[in-house]
């Protein structure tokens, strides 16, 4: 497999009360356009999601391997928005992080970023506060408020500007971080994107880029991709060299 390959968690969706996972068309678009293959990963339980994650049960080691193996086959995860989350939701991370694969979070998937940072007491979603002066739930609106940039982060290397506005559309914020870095706050003091240190590419937003794609948001999902496309390239010639 010459191109790059970026897994794609799924995420779930009630068509006449029978589950569904998906994957947006437009991520699906995003990634084809840029020479890339999106691998859609699979549910690894052979449960009924429809339960709750904690009725579900743990994953045993079969169905463990049965997810590592198909993220040892990608380049790049890409973590989107949804509203539930899953036990192979943080194991993917988790996975993707010892190994170095970039990751890009949106959404949901900065909040499963936050909940596997080591300790997810200290980084609960909490409900959007009624007292914020912003509506963070705003689905048909393609700009709802303004983001402050932390210029020294890697999202603001990506796009050399202090500040952006962005779309709004989740009911939860992450409260706190332990070790991943904050990059960027909304201007009524939420968290509004993450980046862990140290690592190629590792970048949560709380916003969805994929539904905008102006220029600024559009750099950021190339970044990523470009970034797997290294990780595919410096793997290639560690197997030439072993």
């Amino acid at each position: 497999m010459h191109k790059t390959i970026i897994g794609v968690m799924p995420r779930t969706i009630l068509v006449d009360d029978k589950l569904r996972f998906y994957i947006s068309d437009l991520v699906r678009k995003i990634i084809i356009e840029n020479d890339c293959y999106p691998y859609f990963i699979i549910p690894p339980q052979n449960v009924d999601y429809i339960k709750s994650g904690k009725d579900i049960g743990p994953m045993d080691s079969e169905a463990k391997k049965f997810l590592y193996e198909q993220l040892d086959m990608c380049d790049g995860l890409l973590m989107p928005g949804g509203n539930r989350q899953f036990e192979f939701d943080s194991l993917a991370y988790n996975f993707a992080l010892e190994k170095d694969i970039p990751v890009l979070g949106i959404c949901m998937g900065m909040q499963v970023m936050c909940n596997s940072d080591n300790s997810t007491l200290e980084h609960k979603d909490t409900p959007i506060k009624n007292d914020s002066s912003i509506n963070h739930f705003m689905p048909d609106i393609k700009e709802v408020h303004k983001v402050m940039i932390n210029n020294n982060s890697k999202l603001y290397n990506i796009l050399n500007k202090e500040e952006m506005m962005v779309n709004s559309i989740h009911n939860y914020h992450i409260e706190k971080v332990k070790n991943l870095k904050v990059s960027a706050t909304s201007i009524d003091g939420y968290i509004e994107a993450v980046e862990m240190p140290n690592k190629k590419f590792v970048i949560g937003v709380q916003w969805h880029p994929e539904l905008t794609l102006d220029e600024l948001n559009y750099k950021l999902i190339l970044e990523f991709i470009n970034a797997a496309k290294k990780f595919k390239i410096e793997n290639m010639q560690e197997v030439k060299i072993n």
